[in-house]
């Protein structure tokens, strides 16, 4: 029984540190349903414009005539996220 409790404590901290380390703190993080993003790119709405990729972290979008601040607003299918971004910013 004793040996039970051991291994059940002993996976649950692999849970929980396999789970926190699949997450980075500071990035934020789009909901979605489908891969289809629309992006407003500055004053441009541009439909189906971008495909999420979940495998790929960090999923990067590049802005597009990055020669001037802007606002980058990422519409999905049930959420929206905007961002100011500025020549050069990574």
């Amino acid at each position: 029984m004793q040996q039970t409790r051991k291994m059940f404590a002993l996976l649950h901290a692999v849970l929980f540190f396999m789970q926190t380390g699949f997450t980075q703190p500071g990035i934020p993080v789009i909901k979605a349903l489908s891969r289809n993003v629309d992006v407003k790119d500055g004053d441009k709405l541009l439909k189906n414009e971008w495909n999420l990729s979940p495998e790929i972290r960090p999923d990067i979008y590049f802005a597009r005539d990055p020669t001037h601040e802007k606002k980058i607003t990422f519409y999905t299918d049930v959420d929206s996220i905007s961002f100011h971004v500025l020549p050069g910013m990574n």
